[in-house]
């Protein structure tokens, strides 16, 4: 959810020998009490895990605000979805 966090654990793997996929964390709320990147920032981040940080990049996730209806915030990640050029989502 961070470049700092994609950093480390490419570090990490590296250093293990592994390259596992991973998935991309979205604020998708806007919550302040939740991690994740801003979703007009998500394709560019995307692209920066995988150039600069060497991560396997292969999907996003979001939990959307508790209270509101889940259909939209989950319509909007598959769109980031597509724009970032990933396949998986997980929304929860």
């Amino acid at each position: 959810d961070r470049d700092k966090l994609a950093g480390v654990l490419s570090e990490e793997m590296q250093r293990a020998g592994r390259q596992l996929p991973v998935f991309v964390q979205v604020n998708i709320g806007g919550e302040p009490q939740k991690s994740g990147i801003p979703p007009a920032e998500t394709a560019e981040f995307v692209a920066r895990c995988r150039q600069v940080h060497q991560l396997n990049v292969i999907g996003l996730m979001c939990i959307p605000p508790e209270g509101d209806p889940a259909g939209p915030y989950f319509a909007h990640l598959a769109s980031l979805g597509r724009d970032a050029g990933v396949d998986n989502l997980s929304m929860g």
